[in-house]
């Protein structure tokens, strides 16, 4: 449905708090409305009926001016703008600008030309919560854009009089390159939000995101620049719009392979706070490798998992990743194995050795799944969205639920 403003009266009101309060997404079966702010009556119609046939739950109104969308939202009841840069009576920046001065808790994605997509992300660090490029008629992409702009931007609202409690971090180390790390954390992060739960990663490789790869996001290692801010300019504000959105909630990419502008020690610190802050879990993919930026990290996790693979070479190299933990000061409590059987062996470690020899709780060992993750790869989703139903799947779910109980234990153990 579209409905403009200049021929339609509004009956809303503010909230009595006077500000916006951002309701569930339409993943919860709940309705949001989106105020499209374009004066091209085409592009506004094409727009709506793309987003509308993706998810019938979005309502759509619109706007043709800047002015009028203004005013539309001093009435209250929306809950994400779709802003296009080029209106009649204002354009670029500062039609940005001067809208996100005057509604700074309703979300904003930027609508924008192929040729202004480094305006739009460098709207991205100001506030924006996304981009959308026009002529991008994808229904699905779009709705998916605004559901995390919602999502991502309703993480960062404090809830009136109430302190907000600090997400729980869960790091993933692998024993090894190339025993799935990456794989096994995007699953536990789409397990973790399958059941309705605000979820962000970090991505600490220096080899590109995996993240991104796997999901078919293409290059997004561009929009991590926190390596240019100190660490304590590094906050939620400043965070959220570097995340990118994702289907398990939104994640901080690694780097491009080969570039070394990679952050520091506090500065990985203070991500991981700040996204804890946003987050009700914090997924953190991490390398052994990393030297003082993976002991920052580490310090912030309060669970530790290790990924490795049921065969004799690996397991000795999970233990040295398990003493390095340890010298980090990391108590048994804190740290946890996921077994990944990436090929069906002839003669696999019996999980009893295993446990035995690297003296932490195992999680759980996944089942060899390499055509579904081929499957899943291909679709840009994670494993477990892919194929629910199958073994691998159901696995990397009980494990999730087994770190998300651990995590929740050693946190309570900390506190006591």
């Amino acid at each position: 449905m579209i409905q403009t403003l200049e021929t339609t009266s509004w009956a809303r009101t503010l909230p009595a708090n006077g500000r916006h309060t951002v309701p569930r997404d339409a993943a919860t079966g709940m309705a949001s409305t989106v105020l499209l702010i374009e004066d091209d009556a085409d592009d506004a119609l094409l727009i709506t009926r793309a987003i509308t046939a993706a998810d019938p739950l979005f309502r759509i109104e619109s706007a043709a001016r800047l002015s009028g969308g203004i005013r539309r939202l001093e009435e209250g009841g929306i809950d994400v703008i779709v802003l296009d840069l080029t209106l009649p009576d204002c354009t670029g920046a500062t039609s940005f600008r001067r809208l996100h001065e005057a509604v700074p808790d309703v979300p904003i994605v930027v609508l924008t030309g192929l040729e202004s997509q480094d305006l739009a992300l460098r709207l991205m660090q100001e506030g924006a919560q996304d981009y959308i490029t026009k002529g991008d008629t994808d229904g699905a992409g779009l709705a998916r854009a605004l559901r995390y702009a919602i999502r991502r931007h309703g993480a960062r609202q404090p809830q009136a009089n109430e302190p907000k409690p600090r997400g729980h971090v869960i790091g993933f180390i692998g024993a090894k390159g190339g025993v799935g790390t990456s794989t096994v954390a995007l699953n536990v992060a789409a397990s973790l939000a399958q059941g309705k739960t605000n979820v962000a990663g970090i991505e600490l490789s220096r080899s590109g995101s995996a993240f991104a790869a796997q999901l078919g996001l293409g290059n997004v290692e561009n929009t991590n620049d926190l390596s240019a801010l100190e660490a304590e300019h590094i906050t939620e504000r400043a965070l959220s719009p570097r995340l990118c959105p994702a289907v398990f909630g939104s994640f901080l990419p690694a780097h491009a392979r080969g570039e070394d502008r990679g952050m520091s020690a506090a500065q990985t610190e203070a991500a991981i706070v700040a996204a804890a802050n946003l987050a009700e879990y914090v997924v953190v993919d991490l390398t052994a490798d990393n030297g003082p930026v993976t002991e920052a990290a580490v310090r912030r996790c309060d669970l530790l998992t290790v990924v490795l693979e049921r065969e004799p070479l690996c397991v000795r190299a999970a233990q040295s990743v398990l003493a390095l933990l340890r010298a980090w000061g990391v108590p048994p409590n804190r740290m946890a194995a996921v077994v990944v059987n990436r090929a069906a062996l002839s003669a696999p470690l019996p999980l009893e050795t295993i446990a035995s020899q690297l003296c932490c709780h195992i999680a759980g060992i996944v089942p060899p799944a390499a055509d579904e993750c081929i499957l899943a790869a291909t679709r840009g989703v994670p494993l477990v969205a892919s194929d629910p139903d199958g073994l691998a799947p159901r696995v990397l779910g009980e494990i999730t639920n087994k770190l998300a109980e651990g995590v929740r234990a050693a946190r309570r153990l900390s506190a006591s």
